[in-house]
This record gives structure tokens, sequence and C-alpha cells, in this order.
């Protein structure tokens, strides 16, 4: 069963005459409203996206990138020209329909065009802050936004108009609009997503997956509305460009290209292990908490009520309440493994992975804040602390892991390809950093 936000209480007045939805805060002794202290979470949150858009001025320059090619295509639609006939693309047609639509009410704009992409990820942080609140609270909402955005890969990503952010965020309202049980929503959404770019596949397969083995007959109505609209929209599409064009655009090009050596697609992974070591430890150690979690679950499961392991199984499950998190775990390991056996592959295709992982990681976090905010308010006793000796043990276990990992991480530099070289020359010139461009801020 797919768990609901629970309901507002009624406005209620106490017998002496206080209003029952104000809280008072311990630090100042002032009563608050209740709409206030539940809207505190804002305030990290939108910390996040200031910070994240302070970042996102200094990329609004101009560089040598795909992104222009994808600019062009989507003048040349909003001219009139038809895709695949007038001229070669090699990508679905939604993010070149979608860019032509903006071009048709605010005209072709530099910083426009800049912009998208920065629009796009915020926007599948907004999804992604509301799917995980909306289960698994404040704390883990804000830090799966956190992760998601300020992410080495996806904070790159978002400065390159590739698609790849509008991918995201379509699948991240697909899987919201799954949970809402809106299903021809998440149907509708799904088919976006892959009509954007078709590396969203795996990701809309296993939520497909995943619907049919929790609820079977809600999985097959996805699938069915999902495959129903999916050709729907590719008859469109091939009636308005044709087929033969659509075709070998869309696949006999893709075909055609070499793979990339071996030194070259490990070379990408260890730089992905490198830049990403946080994120990958606290998802790494999410799957750990997780599957302790359901294994609890299921060993305190009523035997008479449930004799067979199926039936465990499905109970346990379902009052564990991680079927979010189960969901995304599968999404982003999905990614990553038809990722780690293709033979072509460019770094920002491991960035739909990252969302996913991140409901994950928040939830893990939230857990974390849970505890700590427990032993504070029982000032160190575990005992009143409601918290039982195994999961503490687990949870500091868990986190000692994180901070080994964390500090190790620097050690994953050996593996990249200028290191070698690197420690060739004088020490004084082994300093990599960054330099700050000009932007929009001084």
């Amino acid at each position: 069963m797919i768990p609901r936000r629970p309901s507002k209480k009624r406005r209620s007045t106490s017998p002496a005459g206080q209003d029952a939805t104000s809280t008072r805060n311990p630090v100042s002794g002032l009563s608050l409203p209740t709409w206030a202290t539940r809207s505190l979470w804002l305030i990290p949150l939108l910390a996040v996206i200031l910070f994240y858009l302070v970042l996102k001025m200094f990329t609004m320059h101009a560089y040598a990138g795909d992104e222009h090619i994808y600019l062009y295509q989507a003048k040349l639609v909003a001219a009139g020209a038809i895709p695949y006939a007038d001229f070669a693309m090699a990508h679905p047609p939604f993010q070149t329909l979608f860019t032509a639509f903006v071009f048709e009410i605010f005209d072709y704009h530099f910083l426009l065009g800049r912009a998208l992409p920065v629009a796009w990820c915020l926007l599948g942080a907004l999804g992604l802050t509301i799917l995980v609140r909306r289960e698994h609270g404040d704390l883990a909402a804000v830090a799966a936004a956190t992760l998601y955005l300020l992410g080495y890969e996806p904070l790159r990503a978002s400065s390159h108009y590739t698609g790849v952010n509008m991918t995201i965020a379509l699948l991240v309202f697909a899987v919201l609009a799954y949970r809402r049980n809106a299903i021809r929503t998440a149907a509708l959404i799904s088919v976006l997503a892959v009509f954007t770019r078709l590396y969203a596949a795996p990701g809309v397969l296993m939520l497909a997956l995943y619907a049919v083995v929790v609820r079977p007959r809600q999985g097959l109505q996805l699938i069915a509305w999902g495959a129903g609209l999916g050709i729907a929209a590719l008859l469109a599409v091939g009636l308005w460009t044709g087929f033969d064009n659509m075709f070998h655009n869309l696949l006999l090009y893709h075909a055609q290209k070499t793979p990339m050596s071996e030194a070259s697609l490990s070379g990408m992974q260890h730089r992905i292990l490198f830049h990403n070591a946080l994120e990958i430890a606290l998802f790494a150690l999410a799957q750990v908490a997780m599957a302790a979690t359901l294994l609890h679950t299921f060993l305190r499961s009523d035997m008479k009520r449930y004799p067979r392991l199926l039936g465990r199984l499905k109970s346990a499950f379902a009052q564990s309440g991680l079927g979010l998190v189960v969901l995304s775990s599968c999404i982003a390991i999905v990614f990553l493994a038809v990722l780690t056996s293709m033979d072509r592959v460019w770094m920002y295709y491991f960035v739909p992975s990252f969302p996913f992982a991140a409901v994950a990681s928040g939830w893990l976090i939230s857990k974390w804040g849970g505890a700590g905010l427990r032993l504070v308010r029982s000032r160190g006793n575990l005992r009143r602390s409601d918290l039982s000796p195994t999961a503490f043990a687990g949870g500091i276990t868990l986190l000692a892991l994180l901070v080994v990992s964390v500090l190790a991480s620097p050690q994953l530099e050996a593996n990249l390809t200028y290191y070698k070289k690197a420690l060739k020359k004088p020490p004084s010139e082994r300093i990599h950093g960054y330099t700050w461009r000009p932007g929009l801020l001084p």
C-alpha cells in the first residue's frame, strides 16, 4: 500500500483559550503558529537553492558544447523546420519541441538558453523535495535536494543543456505521480521522459517492474497506459517527420558509433568515484541500513497471521514504510548497472542515478538526525531515548564508516589519468584548482 501524508487536524481551542495550532518555541518562549513551525524546513532548503543559484551565476558565459546544437535545432523548429527530415537530430524530439515552444513565446536569447538547464535542475529538485517530504519528512527532503543540487556531477551537468536535467525532472515527477496513485499521469510523464532522452528507459522500466511486483493490477495499468501513449507518440512523430528519417536518426546513427577504449571507460568511472565519493558512500551505507530495517521488520512480523513466506515478506515490506526508498534505490542501481555494461558513455549519463540515490541517502540522514535528537532530549540516556542498543550500535557503525570513507576518498585521486603526470612535476606545480570566470555577480 502506498503511504499517504496524514490529513491535517481540525483547528481547535484549548480550555484555557490558547490556540491549539500554535507551538511554543523552547528558546524564545514565544508561541508560534503551527504553519510557521511546519515551514521551518524551507529555510535550509531556500539557503541551498540560493547557494546553487549563486554558483550558476558564474556559468552564464559562452563555451563550446553540444547545447548550441540543440538550441539551434529548436530555433529551426520554431521557424517551421521538421526534425529528422529537414535536419539531422540524434535524440528524441521532446526537448527540441519544448525549447522551440519557449522561443516562440520569449524569442531566442543567449542567457535564456543558458538558464534552461538550471531551471530544469531546480524543477527536478522541487519534485524530489515533494516526493521525499511526503513520505519521509522534512530533514530527508532537504538532505535529498541538497545532495542532488550540490553533488559534483549534477552541479556540473546543470551548466549544459544536454537534456539530462529535463529527463531527470520528468522521471522524478513520474515517480511522484505513481506514489500518489496517479497512474495515467505517471505513464504520460514516463513517455515524455523517454521522448526526451532514450537513456531514461532503464528508469521507466524499473518503475514499471516495481509497480507490477508490489501491486500487479496497478502495475499492469501503468504498463498499458505507457505502452498506449508511447505508441501514439511514436506514430505522431513518425507521421510528422517521416518514419524512415526518424528510424535512421534515432537508431541507426547510434548503432554505428564505435566503442570507447577500456582506458577511457575506466578513467570515467574513476573520476565519478573520486568527485562523488560522499554521495556514493552515503548511498552504499543507506542500502545496508535499508536491508537491516527490512530484515528487522520481517523478523518481527506475525507468523500466525502470515504463515507463508511470501505473505510475511509483503507484510514486512508494507510495515517498513520503505517503498519509496526501495524503488528509488532500484532505479539508481539499474542506471549504474546499465552504464557500467555499455561500451560508449559520457559523464552526464551517470547523472540520472543521483537524485534517486539521494532519496535513500536523505532517508538515512533523517534517521541519524532523528536518533541524535532523541539522545539530546534524553540527555544521552539510551533507555529514555527509546532507541534500541542494536539500532544505536548500527547507526554509530554506519556513521563511522561514512567518516572513514570520506577521509579516505582523496586516495582515489591516484587512479585518475593526470595524477602520475602531476607527481613528476615540482611540488609547487602539483596543485590543481578551479579558476572563477566572470559571471553575472561581482
